[in-house]
């Protein structure tokens, strides 16, 4: 008994330096070293907000695949495995499930092990609750688009305060930020498609995935030194404009990558790289 105590005690008191059920895998089990491969396509790539914990203490981080946004893909086979208990607690449970799953991915807690995050979890379920109430989700973000624009540029303007200066809160502002965020572009993307008639914006449609895929490995790190280069100096203004310009240089670029491969080459070579997405 005293082994076993020490040993939940030794578990415990090491949470919070395990990174990934591998890692809990590793520490415990000699033969965790035969995961390795897995962990290329499940969590072999972390990004570290450095000194940044949550409200428990854990440091802050993102685990995914060797291509880093594609944890996008990994959680979205977990959480489709998880359907079915979802729709259930959506059915039985309703709000006060999503207010448990928002808190928990507000507060960025739950993703200790890289199998699911909180944050995939929590749209997924609040997708099919918006859908499972008949809302319908174009309808539910244009029936709240003020209150989720307004609460948006409050947050956006908190977090460029708390920028630095208060790691916790900023997380917290940034995660908020995230939902409505989501929902507000959700409501400018539809009517921006409405408003415009005249414009073939298919390219722009075929194209999202491929760019939200090598974004990470290829586009980031050279848009962002370029972008350094022309604004070297980090105050809240440059801020906000290299965020911005990072992300409209990116959007185009990747783009344009993709008119070129889609245009001189075959295109199952194309649908290899996007899994054939259209």
């Amino acid at each position: 008994m005293d082994f076993v105590f020490l040993f939940i005690i030794d578990v415990v008191s090491s949470l919070n330096q395990i990174h990934s059920l591998y890692d809990f895998i590793d520490r415990f089990n000699s033969f965790g070293s035969m995961h390795g491969w897995l962990r290329i396509f499940w969590d072999d790539n972390y990004l570290y907000n450095e000194g940044v914990t949550n409200v428990l203490g854990y440091k802050v981080y993102v685990a995914g695949p060797i291509n880093l946004p594609l944890w996008f893909i990994r959680d979205l086979m977990i959480v489709s495995l998880l359907s079915r208990i979802i729709y259930y607690f959506i059915v039985r449970i309703g709000k006060t499930y999503l207010l448990i799953l928002g808190l928990l991915m507000v507060f960025n807690i739950g993703s200790l092990f890289a199998i699911c995050s909180s944050t995939s979890i929590f749209f997924f379920s609040l997708g099919g609750f918006i859908r499972l109430r008949g809302y319908g989700l174009l309808n539910f973000c244009y029936s709240k688009k003020y209150l989720f624009l307004v609460f948006s540029a409050i947050l956006l303007i908190l977090m460029v305060l708390s920028f630095g200066k208060a790691p916790l809160v900023y997380e917290i502002e940034k995660r908020l930020f995230t939902i409505s965020g989501a929902l507000v572009t959700i409501w400018l993307v539809s009517l921006s498609v409405r408003k415009v008639h005249d414009v073939d914006i298919s390219l722009y449609s075929r194209s999202s995935f491929f760019i939200y895929a090598i974004r990470y490995t290829i586009l980031i790190p050279i848009v962002y030194a370029a972008v350094k280069r022309v604004l070297p100096f980090d105050n809240q203004i440059t801020l906000i404009l290299k965020y911005i310009s990072s992300a409209v240089i990116i959007t185009y670029l990747g783009v344009a990558i993709y008119k070129i491969i889609f245009e001189n080459t075959k295109k199952t070579f194309l649908g290899l790289l996007v899994g054939k997405r259209k």
